[in-house]
């Protein structure tokens, strides 16, 4: 920690330094005390997620990538020691002691271990359903198994390792495929979250986003403009006041719902920023920014590189000050619900060029940006949200 922040280690050598102060940690500590090894790592990394004076998400990373590498690879090995006939012996007491440790350890222990804490009653029942076994139970068991072989003192040890085994694929059947479920019926997770984060609250941006939460889908608008956020309100949208690029942001924003980021605000730079700060968050294909100018006076050592900037809303032409200028000559915000006799085609005839389509909504509360050089392909029923010119109303 004290190297990376004093930047005494390269940034592309701070990966391996970091392995290799883990793989000492547990070397040293083995040598001190004999199985001490897994404890000391683990402490090492309690201790670095839990440190705010140095960067460390970009060993975390590395870290998910050696994990799935890593642990494919031990459960491959330890799984060979389990034979056929080893298999076969499971029975009833190794089936009573899964389910115990399913309907009874697990409840219990969340039980007791969140008293007095304030958690929900849902949060207690779903963490109640979640303690799937894995590779430490199975690296365990293996370690005390092979010692107890070796020393012949307890009958049966051999049987810890199947009996584990059991209980892992036990756990990791019954959690994987009852806790997306369990989420989704105590309104702990939603399987494809259509709810916006919206970075920028000007005008269009909240005619926007009262456009979508209108239908019934959540938005939150984050600003640092005290004005911005006070129209917003006014509008009934939750806000968050403060820099989406903060710590605290990060860290107390309520994104339950919130499936993308749309940054929207007229500095091209933030709006790059915060595509990056959110990408762990919500996926590079969930990441939205509107387009900003093409000025001549810009060279391209000037421009924000295109790998940094998210999915461009709308189209190139559609800019910050572009939208700001339309309402400001008084265009507006409308919702159009095609039916089987208002169709999209005639939605186009009748607003032409002067339309600029932000989203379609559909029936299920599905939300469709617009992007640029993409068909939205409305059907009868889906909602249109857009930006129209009042003088072409008339028509219909």
């Amino acid at each position: 920690m004290l190297a990376i922040q004093r930047h005494w280690v390269p940034d592309h050598l701070q990966n391996p330094v970091s392995l290799l102060l883990a793989v000492a940690a547990i070397v040293g500590a083995d040598l001190v005390q004999k199985e001490a090894g897994l404890l000391a790592a683990t402490m090492m990394g309690i201790i670095l997620a839990n440190q705010t004076r140095a960067d460390v998400r970009h060993i975390v990373e590395f870290k998910e990538n050696l994990r799935v590498l890593i642990i494919s690879c031990l459960f491959v090995l330890l799984g060979a020691r389990i034979t056929a006939e080893q298999l076969t012996s499971l029975g009833i007491p190794e089936l009573l002691f899964v389910i115990s440790l399913i309907l009874i350890v697990r409840p219990l222990s969340v039980l007791a271990s969140t008293a007095g804490s304030g958690l929900a009653r849902a949060d207690k029942f779903f963490l109640a359903l979640m303690a799937p076994r894995g590779i430490v139970a199975a690296a365990v068991a293996s370690v005390f198994a092979l010692r107890l072989e070796q020393t012949g003192t307890v009958p049966g040890a051999e049987a810890i390792l199947t009996t584990t085994f059991a209980a892992i694929v036990g756990t990791v059947a019954f959690y994987g495929l009852t806790a997306p479920y369990a989420a989704r019926r105590l309104g702990l997770a939603d399987a494809n979250p259509q709810g916006l984060l919206i970075v920028g609250a000007s005008e269009w941006a909240r005619g926007l986003a009262a456009a979508v939460a209108a239908k019934g889908i959540r938005v939150l608008m984050v600003d640092s403009n005290r004005e911005n956020l006070r129209e917003s309100r006014m509008l009934g949208l939750p806000v968050y006041y403060g820099n989406i690029l903060s710590e605290h942001a990060l860290e107390e924003m309520d994104i339950t719902g919130l499936g993308r980021l749309l940054a929207l605000t007229p500095n091209d730079e933030v709006n790059a920023l915060a595509v990056q700060r959110y990408a762990h968050l919500f996926g590079r294909a969930q990441l939205y920014q509107v387009a900003h100018p093409k000025r001549p006076s810009k060279t391209e050592r000037q421009n924000v590189s295109r790998e940094l900037l998210g999915r461009i809303l709308f189209d190139t032409t559609a800019t910050f000050e572009t939208l700001d200028d339309r309402l400001a000559a008084g265009h507006v915000i409308k919702t159009t619900t095609l039916t089987e006799e208002f169709t999209f085609a005639a939605y186009q005839t009748l607003y032409g060029s002067s339309a600029t389509i932000l989203a379609r909504v559909t029936p299920a509360k599905t939300v469709t940006l617009a992007l640029d050089n993409t068909e939205l392909d409305p059907q009868p029923g889906d909602a249109i949200i857009a930006i129209v010119d009042p003088d072409a109303l008339f028509i219909r």
